[in-house]
């Protein structure tokens, strides 16, 4: 069977038979590309192991997402009752009450479950399957002697039920018997709800018995799976109609012999055809048996009643390898960002010191302009200079005299550029004294600014003609001038 993209594989295997069919994803019905089969007589798993290593090789069952069907009678099923809508609620229940079903412990045990129907008073129609962990744990392991590893496990009787259920609804209360080469599937729906199943297995290959014996013993399995289903039934009302089907036997014939044998009608029932699948052989006998055709539904998310056994072993196992996925992925994730962020800075860098290099070369262009241009302003600011008669020596003389009151004369007049004037003179006495420094100092603000700081340093008295007079000394200091050519 070649590989094919897009597509998905569906296995069957038992002590018997090994089947397979590629199913490619399809928005509505199913698109059967190819179907492979194989008969034998397996009687242990190391000879149907080695069987299906050389099955899976030739038909490429690795290449893909692989589902499996395990047989109604390997396990147990019950469609039970519970007091609530919630899925996680009636799966709790059913875990905590499961040693009431099958005489396992629960450690043993693979559950699963579907609800069929919500009813109005809160409780729900649930099928729940138990299957013990060891029938599980064996089906994985021939899988995985053989390379492969099942996405999901699917249960016979949920596919049938959702292979049936996607066909028009036939009656209020109806039967479908399956017939396959191993065992029959009798399934009792109320319109379109799962009401019943009943599994049950041959120990030989019934399509090597001759017809007229298969018919017998598919009459008296199928009235004892109607009787169970009346027993159980709350109304225990009979079915209306009894559809017939089988992967291998033409059952045209057959429904008018169970029809006298059971005294309810029976009649043949294709729904591999009704199905609307493509690529299916003219025979019926000839293509994939319908559990595989409901699988191929339920794989695509369009299962009426989905059970999955895949054991806690196996998903702990797909967790880790998640966990680990999504760890490297974040671990490439955050180097990719840290490389991408180094490279954004070392280009960042790069068109920085480019930036700096280009502003260096142009400093290096202008320079010897520029320092032209620094010593014209020196000399121009030292002529400045020079030409300014502002806080010439003469300029304060003149002030200092234009100042002084009557009464006050100046005898000396020293001016040191820099650090200031030093005026002595005398005068009638300290009042006219300190009336003239108080002139000076009080004209800084308007004439000569260094003149605010006038101070009288020094007097003293002495007779003169017989008169008294006073000697003083008064000092204006200059600011500092000291400060540093900003040309320079």
């Amino acid at each position: 069977m070649a590989s094919k993209s897009n597509s998905f594989a569906i296995l069957e295997m038992d002590a018997h038979r090994l089947a397979c069919v590629r199913c490619r994803k399809s928005s509505k019905g199913i698109e059967v590309v190819e179907h492979a089969s194989l008969a034998g007589d397996w009687g242990d798993p190391d000879s149907l192991g080695n069987a299906l290593t050389a099955f899976a090789k030739e038909n490429s069952l690795a290449s893909g997402p692989l589902y499996t069907v395990v047989p109604r009678h390997d396990l147990t099923a019950r469609i039970l009752h519970m007091p609530s809508h919630d899925p996680e609620e009636v799966d709790s229940m059913l875990r905590l009450s499961a040693e009431e079903y099958v005489p396992f412990p629960l450690h043993d045990i693979v559950i699963d479950d579907s609800i069929l129907e919500k009813l109005p008073d809160g409780h729900s129609r649930v099928l729940a399957v138990f299957a013990q962990r060891s029938v599980i744990d064996q089906h994985v392991r021939i899988l995985a002697g053989a390379g492969l590893e099942p996405a999901e496990i699917f249960v016979s009787t949920a596919c049938l039920a959702s292979a049936v259920l996607g066909t028009k609804e036939l009656h209020e209360r109806w039967a479908f018997a399956h017939l396959s080469r191993t065992g029959l599937e009798v399934l009792v729906f109320h319109g379109r709800t799962l009401a019943f199943s009943r599994g049950i297995v041959s120990s030989h290959d019934w399509a090597s018995m001759p017809p007229e014996e298969v018919l017998e013993e598919l009459g008296v399995e199928i009235r004892a799976s109607l009787s169970s289903y009346r027993r159980e039934s709350e109304e225990g009302l009979p079915v209306e109609q009894v559809f017939l089907d089988s992967d291998w036997l033409h059952m045209g014939d057959a429904a008018d012999t169970l029809t006298h044998s059971l005294g309810v009608d029976c009649s043949s029932l294709t729904i591999s055809r009704q199905l609307g699948a493509k690529g299916l052989p003219g025979d019926p006998a000839d293509g994939p048996s319908l559990a595989a055709l409901g699988a191929a539904l339920t794989a695509q998310g369009r299962g009426a009643v989905r059970i999955s056994l895949v054991p806690e072993s196996l998903l702990s196992r797909r967790r880790s390898h998640r966990t680990k996925r999504q760890a490297i992925a974040a671990v490439i994730v955050g180097l990719t960002v840290v490389a991408g962020l180094g490279a954004l800075f070392a280009q960042m860098h790069y068109q920085r010191q480019g930036y700096i290099d280009a502003l260096s070369a142009q400093v290096d262009r202008i320079r010897p302009q520029s320092q032209v241009l620094i010593e014209k302003q020196r000399q121009l600011l030292i002529l400045q200079r020079a030409l300014d008669r502002s806080g010439s020596a003469m300029e304060y003389l003149a002030t200092m005299v234009d100042l002084a009151p009557p009464g006050i004369s100046i005898l000396s007049f020293t001016y040191r550029e820099g650090e200031g004037v030093r005026v002595g003179g005398r005068g009638l006495n300290r009042a006219t004294i300190d009336s003239y420094s108080d002139a000076l100092r009080n004209s800084g603000s308007q004439v000569l600014p260094p003149l605010t700081t006038t101070r009288i340093e020094s007097t003293r008295a002495q007779v003169e003609n017989e008169r008294d007079v006073m000697y003083y000394e008064i000092v204006v200091s200059f600011p500092d001038d000291s400060a540093e050519d900003p040309y320079t």
